[in-house]
């Protein structure tokens, strides 16, 4: 161990330094094998006398690493060569070169398994694959729920002054970021985000007197690992079946959550990163991660859950939703279709009735833009904030956020909160 490690220790809490060489393990992985798994991290702990672990202790230094900031930093920099391995270890030149060959061979080993899971994804075996996955992590996860045995039935009152949309969009679920600008991205990130933003909600819903709200979830549930030409698992920390379930116990916990305190009516859409097949090209419609969502919502309501929520059934199509509120039409897409001019979007979406308001995501960035007379489209931020995808294009650096909109019933304007995460 060098002076420099004995440094990283010396910066974190005495229960967290143990950590520290997972941490630099784990960054040494992903920067040069894009991946963490237990036979190549074992191996380079074996070479840097660290202890070794099996899959359910590289998951919990996974937990562990992602939940502290410090970590994610230290992490960060060995990805991006700001530190450098063997300033942290004393290992020679041989024996680097030693540990590094066998991960170019079997990252060109992972490519042509990727190659073949792809051709079984077209022979149609890849939707067998999810299910078995989806039945197997379900179970686990949904297990620990905690239903409310008698819930408040909260009267949704005539007489309230405004109604609220409760815009939730671009989870990612499974995501990894690393961004100290923005503070990085995780499952246990997002959790904590959540929290903060359901505690601004309730304050708004103490605040303005409101009985009743719209919650919409507009889309990219989960980050999934095949969206692009080149294989994202070593963003992603979870398979994509766990990505799924985790997304769905998400939002059960927050429905019931906010359900405790106000009645709730609820709508979610598939966005670009929910469709499970990788190509749009080859997209069967409707062949979705909402669907899935959805269809278990409905059958934990039927079952007797979720007793103060109401759910809106657009699952012949969930790729959209339309439902009114104080006056207004309004329609929830997630964004992924909208051309780049920004002030006239609602036109198109106009079928059978005016639109009033549009709601999106995609984006990752806050936006309420007026079309024509009081006419409103409205994007939602991410609670994720930058990412590479984004600085590789020059976008934004966006903080984390989700946004809330207030419907005055004496007019047709609107009040939106950014709640920035």
């Amino acid at each position: 161990m060098t002076d420099k490690m004995t440094q990283l220790k010396e910066d974190l809490p005495e229960d967290k330094r143990y950590l520290v060489g997972p941490t630099i393990i784990f960054g040494y992985l992903i920067g040069t094998k894009q991946s963490v798994r237990v036979s190549q991290y074992n191996r380079v702990a074996k070479e840097f006398g660290e202890d070794l672990v099996d899959e359910i202790g590289l998951k919990s230094y996974s937990i562990d690493i992602y939940s502290n900031k410090t970590l994610i930093e230290y992490m960060s920099k060995v990805i991006t060569g700001e530190l450098r391995i063997e300033d942290l270890y004393e290992v020679t030149a041989k024996e680097m070169y030693a540990n590094t060959l066998p991960y170019v061979v079997a990252h060109e080993e992972s490519l042509a398994s990727a190659r073949e899971f792809r051709q079984a994804m077209r022979n149609g075996a890849h939707m067998e694959r999810l299910l078995q996955g989806l039945r197997t992590h379900m179970s686990t996860e949904l297990s620990g729920v905690q239903f409310h045995k008698s819930p408040p039935m909260i009267a949704k009152r005539s007489d309230d002054e405004y109604s609220m949309i409760i815009n939730l969009s671009d989870w990612h679920v499974g995501a990894i970021v690393y961004n100290e600008e923005t503070g990085g991205y995780s499952y246990q990130i997002l959790k904590e985000r959540l929290d903060t933003y359901l505690e601004e909600v309730l304050n708004l819903v103490l605040k303005f007197d409101i009985s009743k709200v719209h919650v919409i979830h507009l889309g990219d549930w989960i980050e999934h690992i095949n969206m692009r030409n080149v294989n994202q698992a070593f963003e992603a920390e979870f398979s994509a079946t766990e990505q799924i379930v985790k997304a769905t116990r998400l939002i059960i916990d927050f429905l019931e959550r906010l359900s405790s305190h106000v009645a709730v009516t609820f709508g979610g859409i598939g966005g670009n990163h929910d469709r499970f097949q990788g190509n749009k090209a080859d997209k069967v419609y409707n062949d979705n991660v909402a669907l899935v969502i959805l269809d278990t919502l409905f059958l934990i309501k039927e079952q007797g859950g979720l007793a103060n929520v109401d759910l809106i059934d657009n699952r012949d199509d969930v790729y959209s939703l339309e439902f009114d509120l104080a006056g207004r039409h309004i329609k929830a897409v997630h964004g992924d279709h909208e051309g780049k001019k920004v002030d006239q979007k609602i036109p198109k979406h106009i079928k059978h009735k005016a639109v009033d308001i549009l709601l999106m995501g995609h984006i990752h960035t806050s936006r309420n833009v007026q079309e024509d007379y009081a006419r409103f489209h409205h994007y939602c931020g991410s609670p994720m904030g930058a990412n590479s995808y984004s600085k590789e294009h020059n976008f934004p650096t966006t903080k984390p956020s989700q946004s809330i909109i207030l419907l005055p019933h004496d007019n047709d304007g609107n009040i939106v909160y950014n709640v920035m995460l």
